[in-house]
C-alpha cells in the first residue's frame, strides 16, 4: 500500500519588475536584460554575441519587440558581451560574470553611431534576479581557492553561507537548523547522497571525497526551493566541476606537516583521572601530508577541452592504550596481574588477526592511519552553439587503519577493539544542454555511480571483552559491517518561455542496489564488574557463584549473517509555470508542484510473527505547492 501526505500550502507576495525569464540550471547561469536608445525607446532586433575568451565558446542571440534579450544554460565564468543595433554606436561589456544558478543582468543604452567607435562599459554587472524564488548563496571560484580548508573538503564550505554550521559530530553540515543527513548533495547536477545513510557519498570517514582543487564553484539553497529541487528539509549544496580552456594550465601543491611541528600536549590543570598528564600522551606523534595536481587545457580548441585533479593525504596519529585497574576489592593489582600474567585468561582470550594478546597491547602504541585519494577528470564538448556535452567522472579510494576510534584517542582502547573503515566510489555523469528554439531548452543527465564500504575488525576470534570497565578490547562489538550501494539515475528538465509565460516539467528517477551487513554483537561481548569475577568464571565456570560478582554475555544471531538486501527506486517529477504581466510587468507569479515516490521492494526473509511490520512503508508524498507573488 501506499500512503500520500499533503504538504501546507504556502504563500507568499513579492513585487518585482520583470523582464523575459531567463533559464538557469543547477550547473549553469543566464544572462539578461535590455537594450534602448539613449532616447529611452526599446531596440527590437539589436544583436548581441556572447563570447568567452577562455573557452571560445561564443552564442548569438537578438532583442525582442520589448528590447529584451536572454542567454541561457551558461557555464560559471566570466564573458564578453558586446550589442550592435544599425545606425547606432556598438556596445560591449568585458566582465560579466555569470555564477552558478543566478541571474546575471546587463542592460545596454545605445547612442548614435560615430565613426563606429565602440562604448565599453566599466561597471560590474549585478541585480537582483526578481524571479528567483530560492533563497540561495553562490560561493564563487575566486573564494573555493583562495580560502584554506584543513581536510580539503570542498562541503565545508558550505558552512560560509548564512545559517550554516557544524553539526554535533564535525562531519555534517547542518543548515537552519536541520540534521546533516538532511542536506541534498549534488556535483554537476547529480545526486552525490548515499541513500541508505543520508551523508555524502565516500562516507564520513573520508577526508574528501571530490579535490577541493576540481570544484569550480559552490551553490547552497537554504529555503523556498524550486519545484525542480527536492530530496531534503536542510539545504541544497550544488558544486559543479571545474572546465578546460583553450590555454594549457595546470598546478601542483604539497602540505607537509612533520611530528616536529607539532605542538606537545600540555599539562592539564584538572586531570585528576591522569587522562592527559601522562609521559604516554604529551610524547604523542602525529604527522600529516597531502599533495595534489592537476591539468586543463584543448583538445579541439574552441571545442573540446579536458579537466583532471587528483589530490591525495595521509594523517598518522599514535595512541598508547594504559589499562588499568581501581585498587577496590575485586580490582587490585593482584587481580589486575593474574588476569594479564602468564598463562591468564586475557591474555589467552583476548586476541588480533596478527596474534597478539591483550597484554601485550598493554603500553604497546597503535597508530591510526587515514589514506585519502581522489580523482577527477571532466570533458566539455561545445557540439555547436546550441548543444553542449559534458561526461565527468569521479574516482576516491579511501583506508582508515585503525580508524573507529579515531578522533577520540582514548587510551582506554586497545588495537584489537579497532577496525580497518574503507571506502571506495566511483561516479559517471553524461550531461546534455540543448537549445532547441528560442522558446525551447532541454537539460539532460544520467548517472552511474557505485559505493563499497566494509569495516574489518582488528580481531575476528574474540569477543569484545570489557572487565572491570577500565579497557575495552577484542572484537568491536559493532564490527564487521558492510554498507554497498550502486546508483543510476536519469534527470530531464524541459522549459519552454514564451512572452510573459514559462513553464518549467521534469523528471529525477534513481535506481538505487543496497546490500548491508550491521549485526551488533554478533560475535559477542562479555562484561564483567571486576578483574577477580573474569578470573573465577573462566578458572571455575562450572562452580561460579553470583557472590564473586557480575557477568553478562550479549549476541545477535542472524540466519542472514547480518547481510540485507533491499532495492530502491526514488521517483520525482513537477511542473512549475511563471508569470511575470501582472500589473504592468511589477508582480511575478510562480506555481510549482513536485511529486516523489520512494519505493522499496519487500522484505526477502519477513518474520511472521511481526505480520508485516518488518516490511517497508513506501510513501509518496506530494511535496510543496506554492504561490509566489
Amino acid at each position: 500500500m501506499i500512503s500520500r501526505r499533503w504538504s501546507v500550502l504556502v504563500i507568499s507576495a513579492l513585487a518585482c519588475g520583470v523582464v523575459a525569464q531567463a533559464q538557469t540550471s543547477t550547473t549553469s547561469g543566464a544572462i539578461k536584460g535590455m537594450v534602448k536608445s539613449k532616447k529611452g525607446g526599446a531596440l527590437s532586433g539589436a544583436t548581441l554575441i556572447l563570447r568567452s575568451s577562455e573557452t571560445g565558446f561564443a552564442r548569438t542571440t537578438k532583442t525582442d519587440v520589448n528590447g529584451a534579450y536572454q542567454f541561457a544554460f551558461i557555464l560559471p565564468g566570466t564573458y564578453e558581451l558586446t550589442v550592435t543595433s544599425p545606425g547606432l554606436r556598438s556596445a560591449k561589456d568585458n566582465n560579466v560574470r555569470v555564477n552558478i544558478g543566478l541571474t546575471a543582468f546587463q542592460n545596454f543604452d545605445l547612442d548614435a553611431a560615430e565613426a563606429a567607435a565602440v562604448v565599453e562599459v566599466v561597471a560590474e554587472t549585478g541585480g537582483i534576479d526578481t524571479a528567483q524564488i530560492n533563497t540561495q548563496t553562490s560561493i564563487g571560484s575566486e573564494l573555493v581557492e583562495a580560502i584554506p580548508v584543513n581536510e580539503r573538503n570542498f562541503v565545508d564550505l558550505a558552512r560560509l553561507t548564512p545559517g550554516a554550521a557544524s553539526g554535533s559530530q564535525s562531519y555534517y553540515t547542518t543548515v537552519e537548523g536541520a540534521r546533516g543527513v538532511q542536506n541534498n548533495l549534488q556535483i554537476d547536477g547529480a545526486s552525490y547522497n548515499s541513500k541508505f545513510n543520508g551523508f555524502q557519498r565516500g562516507g564520513t570517514r573520508s577526508t574528501f571525497s571530490f579535490g577541493q582543487d576540481s570544484i569550480k564553484e559552490l551553490q547552497v539553497i537554504t529555503n523556498s526551493f524550486d519545484a525542480s529541487l527536492g530530496d531534503s528539509v536542510g539545504a541544497v549544496i550544488n558544486a559543479v566541476t571545474k572546465t578546460g580552456t583553450n590555454q594549457m594550465t595546470g598546478m601542483v601543491f604539497s602540505l607537509f606537516r612533520p611530528s616536529s611541528l607539532v605542538a606537545k600536549v600540555q599539562n592539564v590543570p584538572w586531570d585528576p583521572g591522569l587522562k592527559y598528564n601522562t609521559d604516554t600522551v604529551k610524547t604523542r606523534k602525529m604527522n600529516q601530508v597531502q599533495g595534489g595536481f592537476n591539468l586543463g587545457g584543448p583538445i579541439i580548441k574552441d571545442k573540446l577541452h579536458f579537466f583532471i585533479n587528483v589530490e591525495a593525504g595521509r594523517k598518522r596519529e599514535e595512541t598508547v592504550p594504559t589499562f588499568t585497574y581501581s585498587g577496590a576489592t575485586g580490582n587490585l593489582a593482584s587481580d589486575f596481574n593474574t588476569f594479564f600474567g602468564a598463562g591468564g585468561m586475557g591474555s589467552t582470550i583476548i586476541t588480533t588477526n596478527d596474534g597478539r594478546t591483550a597484554a601485550q597491547e598493554n603500553g604497546t602504541p597503535w597508530t591510526d592511519e587515514q589514506k585519502n585519494i581522489a580523482m577527477t577528470a571532466r570533458l566539455d564538448w561545445s557540439i555547436n552553439n546550441d548543444h553542449r556535452a559534458v561526461f565527468r567522472m569521479n574516482l576516491m579510494d579511501y583506508n582508515g587503519l585503525n580508524d573507529t576510534y579515531a578522533g577520540t584517542r582514548r587510551p582506554d582502547v586497545a588495537y584489537s577493539n579497532n577496525s580497518t573503515v574503507k571506502n571506495s566510489s566511483f561516479s559517471y555523469v553524461l550531461e546534455l544542454n540543448s537549445i532547441f528554439t528560442a522558446s525551447l531548452l532541454n537539460e539532460a543527465r544520467i548517472q552511474i555511480s557505485s559505493e563499497r564500504g566494509p569495516i574489518e575488525p582488528n580481531s575476528t576470534a574474540s569477543s569484545s571483552y570489557r572487565p572491570g570497565g577500565s579497557f575495552y578490547a577484542g572484537q568491536s562489538s559493532l564490527d564487521p559491517r558492510t554498507t554497498d550501494e550502486t546508483t543510476t539515475q536519469f534527470q530531464d528538465n524541459l522549459t519552454y518561455a514564451t512572452g510573459d509565460w514559462s513553464f518549467k516539467t521534469g523528471v529525477d528517477i534513481q535506481l538505487v542496489s543496497q546490500k548491508n551487513r550491521f549485526l551488533q554483537y554478533g560475535n559477542g561481548s562479555w562484561t564483567f564488574s571486576t578483574f577477580a569475577t573474569a578470573n573465577h568464571w573462566f578458572s571455575n565456570p562450572a562452580t561460579w557463584a553470583p557472590p564473586t560478582g557480575t557477568v553478562s554475555y550479549n549476541q545477535n544471531i542472524s540466519p542472514l549473517n547480518g547481510v540485507l538486501t533491499l532495492d530502491e527506486k526514488f521517483l520525482a517529477g513537477y511542473i512549475q509555470t511563471q508569470y511575470g504581466g501582472l500589473l504592468s510587468k511589477r508582480l511575478l507569479l510562480s506555481l510549482g508542484v513536485r511529486y516523489t515516490a520512494e519505493i522499496w521492494g519487500d522484505n526477502p526473509n519477513p518474520n511472521p510473527r511481526f505480520q508485516g511490520l518488518d516490511n517497508p512503508s513506501n510513501d509518496s508524498p506530494l511535496t510543496p505547492v506554492w504561490f509566489h507573488f
